[in-house]
C-alpha cells in the first residue's frame, strides 16, 4: 500500500465508509494518515475492579468472562453486557443500543475499559465504557485513544481501525528537514510523528509528535509568507498619475476645510 493509493486499498474499507471518508475529503491513504485526532481519550490511569467507587470515572484492564446482547422491551432498546474480571474483582460493563460490539469484543480476551461507575440494585456497572482493542499477545493498546473529526456513516471505532491498517504506509514518508534542524530543535522524524500522533503509547510521545507537526505547519506558513513577500518585492508598483489642478479644484469645491 502506497501513500498515494486510493483509500479503497485500505483493508476493511467498505463502500459506506468510502462515502463517509469522501465527505471528509479523504480519498487517499495519505489523506487518512494526515487526518489527525483533535483530542484523546485518556486510558492511562488504571484502577483495579475492587477499587471502583460509584460516581467516579475509572479506567480498568480486565478480561471478558461473559458477553451477551439482550432486549429491554420496557425501554425498547438493545443492551450489551460484558462481565469483566481482573483477578481482584468483577463488574459488569453495559452499553445501550450498540449490539455490534459483540463483533469486536471477544470472551476471554483482555481490554482496557474507561467509563463512569454507577451503582444499581444488581451491583456496580461501568456505563458505556470506551475500550482499547487487544493487539497481538494480549497487550492492550494505546493508553491514549485518538478521537477524530467525523462525518455521518462512520464511527470512531471504524476510523481508528482504518487508520491502524493504513499506518504502515508512513514508512514511505520522505523526511524533508535536514538532520541538523531535527537535532537543533529536538524534533521527531516525520514518519514517527505521523505514526505517534495517531497511537501514542506515552504522553511524552504524544507531545513530541504534536511539536513536530506544529513545527511543520508553522514552517509552511513562513515559507508561503516569504514567497509572497519576494513576489511582491520583485514587481514594480504601478504609476498613478496625479492631476494637481483638478485635485485642487475639487478640494476648493468642498463645503468644509480639510
Amino acid at each position: 500500500m502506497e501513500l498515494n493509493d486510493p483509500a479503497t486499498k485500505i483493508r476493511g474499507l467498505t463502500a459506506k465508509h468510502k462515502s463517509a471518508l469522501e465527505a471528509m475529503r479523504i480519498t487517499t491513504v495519505r489523506d487518512l494518515l494526515f487526518h489527525f485526532p483533535f483530542r484523546y481519550d485518556d486510558f492511562s490511569n488504571i484502577a483495579s475492579l475492587a477499587e471502583l467507587e460509584p460516581g467516579t470515572e475509572a479506567t480498568v484492564i480486565a478480561w471478558i468472562g461473559k458477553l451477551r446482547n439482550r432486549r429491554s422491551f420496557r425501554r425498547r432498546m438493545s443492551i450489551t453486557e460484558a462481565e469483566l474480571d481482573d483477578g481482584e474483582g468483577t463488574v459488569t460493563a453495559i452499553w445501550f443500543n450498540q449490539p455490534y460490539l459483540t463483533k469486536y469484543l471477544k470472551t476471554g480476551e483482555t481490554y482496557r475499559f474507561a467509563g463512569k461507575v454507577t451503582k444499581t440494585k444488581y451491583g456496580l456497572r461501568l456505563a458505556n465504557p470506551l475500550y482499547g482493542q487487544q493487539d497481538g499477545d494480549s497487550r492492550v493498546v494505546n493508553p491514549y485513544m485518538p478521537v477524530y473529526p467525523l462525518s455521518s456513516g462512520i464511527s470512531q471505532h471504524v476510523l481508528r481501525r482504518l487508520v491502524r491498517n493504513a499506518v504502515p504506509a508512513v514508512e514511505a514518508l520522505q523526511e524533508y528537514l535536514p538532520e541538523d534542524i531535527l537535532d537543533e530543535y529536538d524534533l521527531m522524524s516525520l514518519s514517527d510523528a505521523v505514526r505517534s500522533v495517531h497511537f501514542p503509547e506515552m504522553d511524552d510521545e504524544r507531545e513530541a509528535a504534536r511539536r513536530r507537526l506544529a513545527f511543520d505547519e508553522l514552517l509552511r506558513l513562513q515559507l508561503v509568507m516569504g514567497r509572497t513577500r519576494r513576489m511582491r518585492e520583485g514587481k514594480d508598483a504601478p504609476a498613478i498619475p496625479f492631476d494637481q489642478d483638478a485635485t485642487k479644484e475639487f478640494v476648493d469645491s468642498l463645503p468644509f476645510t480639510l
